[in-house]
């Protein structure tokens, strides 16, 4: 059996994060996409199955974005719109959910906030797009809200993304408040104060 057969297979009897982690090894970025992955634009509507030979690539020595503290997630041709993926690195260690909804695209953990489990990709349910722990079953919305009832009861954390040379970077220790997204071109906006934050930074 194939490594692509294998990981869509286990994907599909729903293991842990854990799991697939280890199983997708060197490939570094679980192919774990929105419906829609393939560039079209439609609602974000939950993840495909999770794939080791996605065509997801990052140079082995990215230029540097601003500091140091930025680490190239994923190509941006690889993230277009309507597309989630789940990004796992190490040295430095990046764990995110690469989300490019139409606003634009925002990094937020996939450390689950009551234990501190791997969240997996997010999943359909009555149309809408959930985020639930395999550990306890916090749910969450791809904003990173816990819903009602759930054992989690902080929110997941959002991270400063930049976008450079067509490479998408995330700097885990600068939390940005949810509804930040950047644009394609690079720009940063906060939808809800529908203002542009590029001058602050």
């Amino acid at each position: 059996m194939s490594d692509s057969a294998e990981l869509s297979s286990l994907a599909a009897r729903a293991l842990s994060r854990r799991h697939l982690l280890v199983l997708s090894g060197v490939a570094g970025v679980t192919g774990a996409a929105a419906a829609g992955c393939d560039g079209d634009d439609p609602p974000l509507a939950g993840a495909c199955p999770v794939s080791a030979d996605a065509s997801v690539t990052v140079p082995t020595d990215p230029p540097m974005c601003g500091t140091e503290d930025f680490v190239a997630a994923i190509a941006l041709s690889d993230l277009p719109a309507g597309c989630i993926r789940q990004v796992s690195r190490r040295n430095p260690t990046l764990r995110a959910f690469l989300i490019h909804d139409a606003a634009g695209i925002y990094a937020m953990t996939f450390v689950c906030t009551h234990t501190g489990c791997f969240l997996p990709p997010p999943v359909t349910r009555n149309g809408v797009s959930v985020i639930q722990c395999n550990c306890h079953f916090s749910e969450f919305s791809l904003e990173g809200v816990p819903a009602q009832g759930s054992v989690a009861t902080r929110a997941l954390e959002q991270y400063r993304v930049r976008i450079c040379d067509g490479l998408v970077y995330v700097n885990t220790r600068d939390i940005v408040p949810a509804g930040t997204r950047v644009r394609p071109d690079g720009t940063t906006v906060n939808p809800d104060a529908g203002a542009s934050l590029d001058a602050a930074m």
